[in-house]
């Protein structure tokens, strides 16, 4: 989702821009209005690699930008023919003193962290700090005080229990799972999430980086459920950004207990518009450091 919103800001900035998507996501890209190229998943760094060659290749790219992969999640970037510039925007990776992320930096003309608050980056790293970036949210009214997100494994089936205990207590509460948004009407899809869905005035669900930095820009509380993920340290950005609870039971409880608690106060780290990561993006792209 955060690369769909960067090309429709790209586009914006009359920079010519397309972004690479699983054929299964194709419809976020749609949604966000950005000008996307479908990908089967490959089996395979070397088929995927070949992949972007081709399309790079294709549409003549002068710049390929990375995210949070400046190698390539499956190291498919080690031996990329193209010459085109890179660029990489780096979120809080687990793994920030492997050699494999030195070794992608290496090839990147720019590197850029989104999330310097973190203090996630070894310092012998020429990265750029610039901070948090959302898409464009609207500002249409919420459309339920407690918003449950659990898409995924255990996460499903303590969400549905948790939005029933939840609505026992007279909350008005939406739920998403696998299968989509629910309890505001007839099920539909949910992503991307609109702005009046995450406006809850608390979001209980993973410490992922979309969904962590929109409630944050909201304004809301975010209870956190940090999930275990090779690479995206959400355990340090529930820390940070978050409140946490130790057991289901504590859940439910630190719920209510928010949805009886004035807006947060501390609105820190300022969270950024995807237009001003545009900009950033663009002036990169106007300088003639294009190192491979």
């Amino acid at each position: 989702m955060r690369g769909s919103a960067l090309a429709a800001a790209l586009v914006d900035q009359g920079i010519e821009a397309r972004v690479l998507v699983p054929a299964e996501r194709v419809g976020v890209a749609v949604a966000l209005g950005a000008p996307h190229l479908a990908v089967e998943r490959p089996a395979g760094a070397e088929a995927l690699r070949e992949t972007i060659e081709a399309h790079l290749l294709e549409h003549e790219a002068r710049w390929l930008v990375l995210d949070t992969f400046a190698e390539g999640l499956y190291d498919e970037l080690d031996g990329l023919r193209s010459s085109v510039g890179r660029i990489a925007l780096l979120r809080c990776r687990r793994d920030a003193h492997e050699p494999r992320l030195a070794r992608g930096l290496a090839r990147c003309a720019h590197a850029v962290d989104l999330e310097p608050h973190l203090s996630w980056c070894p310092a012998a790293m020429e990265v750029e700090p610039f901070g948090p970036v959302t898409r464009a949210l609207g500002s249409e009214p919420a459309e339920a005080e407690v918003l449950v997100v659990g898409t995924e494994g255990p996460l499903q089936g303590f969400g549905r229990r948790l939005a029933e205990r939840l609505a026992a207590h007279g909350c008005r509460v939406a739920r998403v799972d696998a299968e989509g948004l629910h309890g505001l009407g007839p099920t539909r899809p949910a992503f991307p999430l609109s702005a009046s869905v995450l406006r809850a005035r608390v979001v209980v669900g993973p410490a992922g980086f979309n969904l962590s930095y929109e409630i944050r820009a909201l304004g809301g509380w975010h209870l956190a459920l940090p999930r275990a993920r090779p690479y995206d340290d959400q355990a340090r950005r529930a820390r940070a950004l978050a409140e946490t609870a130790s057991s289901p039971a504590a859940v439910e409880r630190k719920v209510l207990q928010l949805l009886r608690a004035p807006p947060p106060a501390d609105r820190s780290p300022r969270v950024r518009a995807m237009s001003e990561l545009a900009d950033l993006l663009a002036r990169c792209m106007g300088s003639r450091d294009h190192r491979q």
